[in-house]
């Protein structure tokens, strides 16, 4: 009996101390995580509040135009000059600017005679154009082109229909359906599965074009065929890529010739390629944000002015006017655009534009306004640019509160990301009035000492064109410098 009971103790016993044991095992395991995890975020907090601090102050560097080079505790003399150190191996500080021209505070406009465009952010010639009431025989005469157009509503995709006829056979879209001569037809196969959201269908030469746009999760996939009447071609684009992504939702637009054509996708940003003999170019940079108005349908009409290429971007959707001019250069690149926001009023529901002449000196496009209801019938004559004398542009970054000399110039670039501005001018002063021209690598020392004013103003000259229908276009400068204190 003595032994049961110290038997049933000793388990007891035993039971207690092994749940003891194993809350005290827990406790400790608890408060080991605890203090990692203290360690881990307080670590984490410490990275944050660095690089938030980095990126704060990089961004006052970027909003001051002004950074100084990091250089070494070395003094050995150096057997030679280098970038980020004078001649006498005096330590220079390093600083760059650079300018998209969103907003205009900073052009001097006493000195400017150039066009700042607010909507496609850039400066060129002033766009020599004009907008008037057509005449009665003007309408009569070409009232038939605009039959086939119809506005859509750009945020009801599903009530979306469309005719577009090549001959007597003729392309039907009515919401996500497509009919070929009001028979029914099936999508290629890698459509079958996906979520259809829009369909956008057009014309190029003989060939009818066809803009899926699929909803992918919370993102969007364009695919573009042409279709002949019996199969669909599916269009690559770059990097050997059938589909475009996106995430806003959009609707394509298509016009050109069988050997140059655009494909616009119409979104909130908007995304686009010229096919110059079937080759992509991404020109997407000319429908950001500013440009596509919340996302529209585009249309598209391209006018051959001598050996320039002209295209003309309007928009096809109810309460989103807009009228767009891409122009080339004398190679045919597309190099610039002119955004004509203003010949519009708010009371337009809608527009549409089909060409009326075209001549050496003048492009007319014949345009139907919707307008409460009523058409009203404009005309918008396209005279190219005031160009004929050279144009300035003056404008000043940035402000010091101490003199400088800068050393050298490290580089300097003009233009755009498709045609840099090869034959325009940079130059600075820190007066307005001495100017210098900016050259890489040139040693500026002796030229510019801050003395009286406490600004760095800087010029652009655009030489005067022979060409009216064409002008440089500045939608960006930078340049990076050394400088002394």
């Amino acid at each position: 009996m003595l032994s049961t009971k110290l038997n049933k103790k000793f388990l007891v016993n035993s039971t207690y101390f092994i749940i003891v044991s194993l809350f005290l095992i827990l406790v400790a395991l608890l408060v080991t995580n605890f203090f990692i995890i203290y360690s881990l975020r307080t670590e984490l907090n410490k990275n944050y509040r660095r690089d938030a601090n980095n990126i704060k102050n990089s961004a006052q560097n970027n909003i001051n135009n002004f950074g100084q080079a990091n250089t070494p505790n070395s003094t050995e003399p150096r057997p030679e000059p280098k970038l980020g150190y004078d001649e006498n191996n005096n330590p220079l500080f390093f600083s760059s600017f650079f300018d998209s021209f969103a907003a205009d505070f900073l052009i001097d406009k006493t000195q400017t005679s150039l066009y700042r465009d607010n909507l496609a952010t850039a400066i060129y010639f002033e766009p020599d154009y004009t907008w008037e009431v057509a005449t009665t025989a003007q309408t009569n005469n070409n009232k038939n082109k605009f039959t086939s157009l119809k506005a859509n509503d750009f945020s009801a995709a599903a009530l979306i229909s469309d005719r577009r006829c090549l001959g007597e056979s003729c392309l039907k879209q009515k919401g996500t359906k497509l009919f070929y001569n009001d028979k029914p037809l099936l999508f290629p196969k890698e459509v079958k599965e996906s979520e259809i959201a829009a369909i956008s269908i057009g014309t190029i030469a003989s060939h009818w074009t066809v803009g899926l746009t699929l909803k992918e999760g919370s993102n969007y996939r364009g695919r573009v065929y042409f279709f002949d009447g019996l199969i669909f071609s599916p269009l690559v684009f770059s990097d050997n890529s059938e589909t475009i992504s996106s995430p806003y939702f959009g609707l394509f637009g298509f016009g050109g010739e069988e050997s140059d054509y655009l494909i616009i996708y119409g979104a909130y940003k908007g995304i686009a390629y010229r096919f110059l003999n079937s080759e992509p170019t991404d020109i997407s940079s000319f429908f950001d944000i500013r440009v596509m108005l919340g996302g529209f349908r585009p249309e598209i009409i391209k006018v051959k002015n001598d050996q320039y290429s002209n295209w003309y971007i309007y928009s096809g959707s109810l309460g989103r006017t807009q009228l767009i001019k891409l122009w080339s250069d004398n190679s045919d690149k597309i190099s610039g655009e002119v955004v004509f926001k203003d010949i519009f009023s708010i009371s337009d529901e809608a527009a549409h534009f089909s060409i009326l002449s075209n001549n050496s000196n003048e492009i007319s496009l014949l345009a139907q306004i919707k307008r409460s209801g009523l058409d009203y019938w404009q005309v918008f004559s396209d005279h190219g640019f005031k160009n004929q004398t050279p144009g300035i542009l003056v404008f000043s970054p940035v402000t010091y509160d101490s003199g400088l000399i800068i050393k050298q110039i490290a580089n300097v670039s003009l233009g755009s990301q498709f045609l840099p501005c090869l034959d325009q001018k940079l130059s600075f002063s820190f007066d307005g009035k001495d100017w210098q021209t900016a050259l890489v690598g040139q040693d500026l020392s002796q030229k510019f000492t801050l003395q009286a004013v406490n600004k760095l103003f800087l010029r652009v000259d655009f030489p005067a064109q022979t060409n009216k229908f064409f002008s440089p276009f500045l939608a960006e400068v930078s340049f990076d410098f050394y400088y002394q204190k």
